[in-house]
């Protein structure tokens, strides 16, 4: 078993000693590697914190080492044919992201579609993650079977990470639209610029937007 660093065993016990053992103070913990917390799970007893930070990951250890995690693949996006005017109308959204970096919606806001281009409407537009301005990158197109190819730029949870351009596939039939925000960069304050970070966790996030047809 490796040798855990002396300053994080001091670290981790005045913790527990001040009763800081909630996982809502699991951000603490946010730049440990999956290794690092995989050394704590390797004691005879690990702390109670570092089990439900560990189980939050859904990180596999083994002798003080995590396993890799296979990521689950996107359903393969359907061909969507020319735009459609069949569905036009205002649909209202939330945007979610599994795992769910502690916030079950990170934004709300009105999806319109016309002549089957879809935008996000000025009004009702929340964003926590973001500025609401980032629905401003919004676009999609729906076909006349209800088929959807959308783009949006934005960093979906809450770390200092770059934003980038997130493809959605969905349908009418489901009302969901489906993204992934991964290779996820990182604020590096020495040299100024945002950075692959190997160790970010998880290494990706799925994007989910759910919408419902708003009845006038």
């Amino acid at each position: 078993m490796k040798l855990l660093s002396y300053i994080n065993r001091l670290y981790i016990l005045l913790l527990l000693s001040i009763g800081v053992t909630s996982i809502s103070h699991a951000a603490i913990f946010d730049g440990w590697s999956d290794n690092q917390l995989c050394e704590w799970m390797d004691q005879p007893s690990p702390p109670e914190m570092i089990e439900s930070i560990v189980n939050q990951r859904k990180i596999s250890c083994s002798e003080g080492i995590a396993k890799n995690k296979p990521v689950k693949p996107l359903e393969p996006v359907k061909k969507v044919g020319e735009a459609a005017n069949a569905f036009d109308g205002a649909y209202a959204f939330i945007i979610r992201t599994e795992p769910d970096d502690g916030e079950k919606n990170i934004g709300t806001a009105q999806l319109i579609i016309k002549d089957g281009k879809i935008s996000v409407a000025r009004k009702y537009r929340y964003l926590l993650t973001s500025s609401t301005i980032s629905y401003d990158t919004f676009e999609g197109v729906i076909d006349k079977e209800g088929n959807i190819n959308a783009s949006f730029e934005l960093n979906p949870i809450r770390h200092m990470v770059e934003p980038k351009t997130i493809k959605f596939s969905g349908s009418m039939e489901a009302l969901q639209l489906h993204g992934r925000f991964d290779e996820i960069k990182s604020w590096d304050n020495e040299t100024k610029k945002y950075v692959v970070d190997e160790n970010f966790y998880p290494s990706s996030y799925d994007v989910i937007i759910d919408f419902k047809k708003e009845n006038y």
